[in-house]
């Protein structure tokens, strides 16, 4: 919800933007439901990995020199 947010306010205002979601939480899991302290673990955990994938894959996207609405390379 707070993604969409920001992608409508970016297209309406003309400003490139772009998100990674970590999700933290498998609510139809027993225990998936996220609390501070397993939120906290997820980030620690996960945080530079997920940053590293999304560099890579716009790095990728600029070698192949594929278009990204609103995004100059």
């Amino acid at each position: 919800m707070e993604s969409a947010t920001l992608f409508v306010a970016g297209f309406a205002s003309k400003v490139p933007i772009g998100a990674l979601l970590l999700v933290s939480d498998l609510p139809l899991r027993r225990g998936g439901i996220k609390t501070k302290k397993s939120a906290k673990k997820v980030f620690r955990q996960f945080t530079d990995l997920h940053l590293e994938v999304g560099i890579k894959a716009m790095s990728e996207i600029a070698g192949r020199g594929e278009h990204i609405r609103h995004y100059k390379w």
